[in-house]
């Protein structure tokens, strides 16, 4: 039958004694208030952050709040709720029901959880809002038979055990999609994720490729010459028609111009700092402009790799995707591609995923770590036939949208 709180159980107030007397508090009386609930988890309750003596007892409003009553936080804020566990008192921020049928703390306990935003309209105040104890005890509740409470209170906690043990899994599964994620970039590399094509022009030829285009090129001013030679133990064996060589030989990699911040102007040509990285993407979002005008090399374009050089954020990697073009901040690097004909962009992209451990790894500088350009250059790259290339990143695309979705799914 519907019923009000007021109906089935007596509603306690509590109080504070006067805190300029020493011997009100201290003693053996638990004393609870909303804030001793903030962050608190748990159904039962036993004590707080601090005690009242019997003299603190009888010398304010607060009182003897017996086990087994349910305790309802009724301002600052309103809407924590617990069940004594033994014998206790609250501060006037409460408004406990100490229920006349034994057993039925649970059934009212998960009442006042599922009612608390409606309850917490009926308040009322202008400094701030707070629920009277006469509101309180006019709260309707459909009260059916006790046998049927401890049904409905059994059904309720498995029910939220499940959502518990969800929870746990759902923590469980992100972390093997990360695994899993990681498991594919790995297998990529190493040329097990898809089948190798006999008919593949060989990535040694793309190599002497691009030797030679370089040889004949003078405009970037680079040196033309890598030196190949690999003085550490190749980290694991390749596919034929593969190839090792160093970034350096297939990518151009520039630091960025120091822009002062006398620079930056609120139109003109954006600047791409180490805050712009965000998420693996560069986010214009807060992005600043200057209208200094630099050497070409220190323009950043569609399709570019920067990576944070220096700071706590060392080593965080961001694809630019837009049209429009950008100047490079010196703690800012770019890695980009020589020559699309010799390794596909998105190879490069996840190759470099693969390499984040080993980018921190080479961080010098202790409490500012920092990388130079020279060890970026320096990394050893497996490189695939460019035809294969395509085909990992596709496959890579391919499950990592797959595992996406599942975790997208338990948001």
């Amino acid at each position: 039958f519907r019923s009000r709180l007021g109906e089935i159980g007596e509603i306690i107030s509590g109080g504070t004694p006067s805190t300029s007397n020493d011997n009100y508090w201290n003693g053996n009386i638990s004393w609870i208030t909303p804030a001793d609930l903030s962050n608190y988890k748990e159904k039962y309750i036993s004590r707080g952050k601090r005690n009242i003596s019997i003299e603190g007892l009888e010398n304010s409003s607060a009182k003897i709040i017996c086990k087994g009553s349910v305790l309802f936080s009724s301002r600052a804020p309103i809407g924590y709720v617990v069940i004594s566990e033994k014998e206790v008192t609250t501060n006037q921020g409460f408004k406990s029901i100490s229920p006349y049928i034994e057993n039925s703390e649970h059934y009212i306990y998960y009442f006042l959880l599922a009612e608390k935003e409606n309850i917490s309209l009926k308040a009322s105040g202008t400094t701030f809002k707070e629920l009277s104890g006469t509101e309180f005890g006019k709260i309707f509740i459909p009260l059916p038979p006790l046998s049927e409470q401890r049904r409905i209170v059994e059904k309720i906690e498995e029910l939220l055990a499940l959502v518990d043990d969800l929870e746990t899994n759902k923590t469980d599964l992100q972390s093997y999609i990360k695994q899993a994620k990681s498991k594919v970039l790995e297998m990529a590399v190493r040329g097990e994720l898809v089948s190798q094509n006999p008919k593949d022009e060989p990535a040694s030829v793309l190599l002497e490729r691009i030797k030679k285009e370089q040889k004949s090129s003078k405009s970037k001013g680079k040196k033309t010459e890598h030196n190949t030679h690999y003085e550490e133990e190749l980290p694991f064996d390749i596919p034929e028609n593969w190839v090792w060589c160093r970034l350096g030989e297939v990518c151009d990699f520039e630091n960025g111009f120091a822009f002062s911040s006398d620079n930056y102007c609120s139109q003109g040509v954006p600047l791409i700092r180490i805050s712009n990285i965000q998420n693996s993407k560069i986010d214009l979002k807060d992005v600043v402009f200057v209208d200094k005008i630099v050497d070409e090399k220190f323009i950043v374009e569609k399709g570019d790799l920067l990576i944070a050089m220096s700071g706590a954020t060392t080593g965080k990697m961001g694809n630019y995707t837009f049209k429009e073009k950008a100047y490079l901040n010196q703690r800012v690097g770019n890695i980009r591609i020589k020559a699309e004909s010799i390794l596909y962009p998105k190879y490069r992209d996840f190759f470099m995923l693969t390499k984040s451990n080993d980018v921190l790894k080479m961080a010098y500088g202790g409490a500012q770590p920092n990388i130079s350009g020279k060890m970026i250059e320096s990394l050893l790259l497996p490189l695939p036939p460019l035809a294969e290339q395509k085909r990992i990143v596709e496959k890579i695309e391919e499950i990592f949208s797959a595992l996406e979705f599942i975790e997208e799914s338990l948001i």
